[in-house]
């Protein structure tokens, strides 16, 4: 997406029963990011937990989603979400 500050990217991937999600927020901006099938506690962006993680301002839990609000950067959070990843596999929409 372009944005008047720059472009803002994002992408996911399953890796087994990971699920990888990436995310480029240009200069000035910030972003939430909704992560599903997660624990908040299980979440790690470059392998770090959230709360020492830079750039994470914020991060809770609201059901089965850890919302993640994130200033401007790159960021890779990774997190093992196994019923997610197999819904994926068998192409089923949530």
């Amino acid at each position: 997406l372009m944005t008047p500050y720059g472009e803002a990217v994002s992408g996911w991937k399953i890796d087994g029963n990971s699920l990888r999600v990436t995310a480029h927020i240009p200069a000035n901006t910030r972003a939430t990011v909704h992560l599903p099938g997660s624990r908040l506690e299980q979440v790690r962006e470059h392998g770090a937990s959230l709360t020492s993680t830079p750039g994470v301002t914020k991060a809770s839990q609201s059901g089965d989603t850890v919302m993640v609000e994130i200033g401007s950067g790159n960021y890779e959070f990774v997190y093992d979400a196994p019923a997610l990843a197999a819904r994926v596999r068998a192409g089923v929409r949530q």
